[in-house]
């Protein structure tokens, strides 16, 4: 697979992220797979991060040299001055807010309004459950970063994922 860059998305649960074995446990992983950690992506919802002890433990994962995304923004109880100061490297905008989009010139702008507060804080942003064409293009239009949902793939088996890589790989 020469040349060809994957990055990995983990979700971690609170109970998970507060364990005192979960830093740990993540370098054994990442050393037990030879993964860098640069290429994996620790995903937790707004929820997990209202204890303190998330909070301290997300910084160590990022001194591991992991990124962290806050996964479906928008939908938790985060102050939007909370986030200037969390550890985290992406916002994953929950589906929710990309649905009406196309429908709802409201609904588009506030889309807009929440990529560009993110990039003033310097994080890259993902968009949920992109479904449509106009969605893509207003998504795109808005310069978010990167997008994902149905309209790029429908969720896949792990066979069909490993040939999708090593087709990658390959061509």
């Amino acid at each position: 697979m020469d040349g060809l860059l994957l990055n990995m998305s983990i979700n971690v649960s609170p109970r998970q992220l507060t364990s005192s074995e979960f830093v740990e446990d993540l370098r054994q992983a990442l050393r037990a797979a030879d993964l860098p950690a640069d290429r994996i992506t620790i995903e937790v919802t707004e929820g997990a991060l209202m204890k303190e002890r998330s909070v301290e433990q997300l910084q160590l994962v990022r001194a591991i040299g992991c990124r962290i995304a806050i996964d479906d923004f928008g939908t938790g109880y985060s102050s939007l001055s909370y986030l200037r100061h969390l550890p985290i490297d992406y916002l994953k905008i929950d589906r929710s807010f990309v649905r009406p989009l196309g429908h709802d010139p409201k609904a588009d702008r506030f889309f807009v309004t929440l990529v560009s507060l993110a990039h003033t804080l310097d994080l890259a942003v993902v968009a949920e459950g992109i479904e449509t064409e106009e969605q893509r293009v207003i998504v795109r239009d808005a310069r978010c970063d990167t997008a994902q949902g149905y309209l790029f793939s429908r969720p896949v088996s792990t066979e069909d994922a490993r040939r999708m890589v090593a087709g990658a790989a390959s061509g």
